[in-house]
C-alpha cells in the first residue's frame, strides 16, 4: 500500500521536472510507473529464479526484497532517461539577457 503513495509522490516529482525541461509531463509518469511495475516484476522473478535454484520453495523475503529493488531501479531509469533529454523549457536556472550600453553612446533629442 506504502508503495502507491511513493509512487504518486514519484509521478508528482517526475511531472514537475519534465515541466521544468519543456517535455511532457504525461509520458514521464507513464514511463515511471511502467519502468516501475517491469521492475518490480523482474526483481521479484528473478529473486524467486534464485532462491527455488536449489529445488526448494521461494523464500519470499528474498522475493519481495529483490521486487523493491527491481522496483527502484525502474525508478532510478524512468529519472535517468528523463536527465537524458534535452532541455527545450525555460527554467529558474537560466541566466537573464543583459544589454550594456557603450560608454560613449549618448541618449538625447538633437
Amino acid at each position: 500500500m506504502i508503495e502507491i503513495f511513493v509512487m504518486i509522490g514519484f509521478v508528482k516529482k517526475i511531472a514537475a521536472r519534465a515541466r521544468e525541461k519543456g517535455q511532457s509531463a504525461g509520458l514521464f509518469g507513464f514511463l515511471l510507473v511502467a519502468f516501475w511495475v517491469v521492475g518490480e516484476f523482474a526483481g521479484a522473478a528473478f529473486g524467486a529464479g534464485v532462491s527455488a535454484a536449489g529445488g526448494g520453495e521461494p523464500q519470499m523475503p528474498l522475493v519481495y526484497g529483490l521486487a523493491l529493488v527491481g522496483a527502484a531501479l525502474g525508478a532510478m531509469s524512468a529519472f535517468g532517461l528523463l536527465g537524458l533529454t534535452p532541455d527545450h523549457g525555460t527554467t529558474s536556472r537560466s541566466q537573464p539577457q543583459t544589454f550594456e550600453l557603450a560608454a560613449d553612446s549618448t541618449v538625447g533629442a538633437r
